[in-house]
């Protein structure tokens, strides 16, 4: 993480504890239902992203099991056949979109409709590059993310990649570079899981492994 990325999460760290010392609270305690938060998502212009996008991520699933995911931005915007997003409402798309399908179906054993998915940033388009978000997407996002998780009250927040620096750096002051893969942070009361990037866990043997042989096993995360 860069040094403006840096101190973005530390201003949006001070606004949070800002709010919470004053009673307000508004991503904290959110009173807003997620139709509500996601029609001001799908509105939004706060940066350039705004201004190229196909389709906009919102939080999907019931988020029943207790189990919330977060991932950078939404996957790509054309599955491995390249048929556009539009034929297909599944969020879960691409080639890790379909991963985390299989690390929740067969390696957690949960149902993906029961299991919340989220994301740090959430305009889609084909001219979005590959890449984790910049700052002022992150900042310009982010608040929307904590709001879902204080309407949701997740169990366990489950953060791969860059969604690990953005969201810990901004919650509970993890220092860029000093997020621990495959460790427990508490957030709120609620349990945030930290590890590496879908991208990372598919083709690199090593942190495969520390993915499943962490606390990702069934009946260890929740």
């Amino acid at each position: 993480m860069s040094n403006e990325a840096a101190e973005l999460a530390r201003e949006l760290r001070a606004k949070l504890e800002l709010y919470s010392s004053s009673g307000i609270d508004e991503c904290l305690i959110s009173k807003r239902s997620l139709g509500e938060i996601k029609a001001e998502i799908e509105g939004c212009t706060k940066c350039d992203l705004s201004e190229s996008r196909t389709s906009v991520g919102t939080v999907a699933g019931t988020g029943s099991s207790g189990l919330f995911i977060v991932v950078d931005r939404p996957f790509a915007p054309f599955d491995s056949e390249n048929r556009p997003e539009s034929e297909s409402t599944d969020a879960y798309t691409g080639q890790e979109g379909e991963f985390l399908k299989e690390i929740i179906t067969k390696g957690l054993r949960l149902a993906v409709d029961d299991v919340c998915l989220s994301f740090v940033t959430r305009c889609s388009s084909p001219d979005v590059p590959d890449s984790a978000s910049t700052p002022i997407e992150v900042a310009a996002c982010l608040p929307y993310l904590l709001e879902e998780v204080s309407v949701l009250r997740p169990k366990v927040l489950l953060l791969f990649g860059s969604a690990a620096e953005a969201v810990l750096g901004a919650t509970v002051g993890v220092l860029p570079g000093a997020v621990s893969r495959n460790r427990h942070y508490d957030y709120n009361g609620i349990k945030v899981v930290a590890t590496y990037s879908l991208k990372e866990i598919l083709t690199d043997k090593v942190k495969k492994g520390e993915f499943w042989n962490g606390p990702f096993r069934q009946g260890k995360i929740l």
